[in-house]
């Protein structure tokens, strides 16, 4: 029995969520880039490799940044959220480029295509409330 009135649903949890999607992707990207890197045939060389680990620790910086956002944001997590709505539909258009481009296929941008998707539809939906 839920003895919380906060659906577990809410705006906050979306930031969280998020959150931990950021920081596992900065830390794959961190800790096993080379890896990542050859799964979506990219020719990994040691500046991809470079750049991955500053990616990577900027997107986890970015996932500690966004866990917080709710506290830091107070009453206006509403408006940040319909920002961060508009900041995963910028993320998508990048993804859904890279497939019309020929870049990568679907299946290898299913991820990003799936997960931005699914956040900016949330975020969008729980800044309404």
């Amino acid at each position: 029995m839920e003895t919380n009135n906060e659906s577990k649903l809410s705006l906050k949890n979306v930031f969280k969520a998020n959150a931990v999607m950021n920081f596992l992707s900065g830390a794959m990207m961190l800790l096993m880039g080379e890896m990542m890197f050859e799964e979506v045939g990219m020719t990994v060389t040691e500046d991809l490799v470079s750049m991955g680990i500053w990616t990577g620790a900027t997107m986890m910086i970015i996932g500690i940044m966004t866990w917080k956002m709710p506290d830091w944001a107070g009453e206006n997590l509403s408006d940040v959220g319909k920002f961060m709505a508009a900041f995963m539909c910028a993320w998508l258009a990048i993804a859904i480029y890279e497939v019309v481009s020929g870049k990568f296929t679907v299946a290898q941008n299913a991820i990003p295509l799936v997960g931005n998707t699914l956040f900016a539809g949330l975020f969008y939906w729980k800044s309404q409330d």
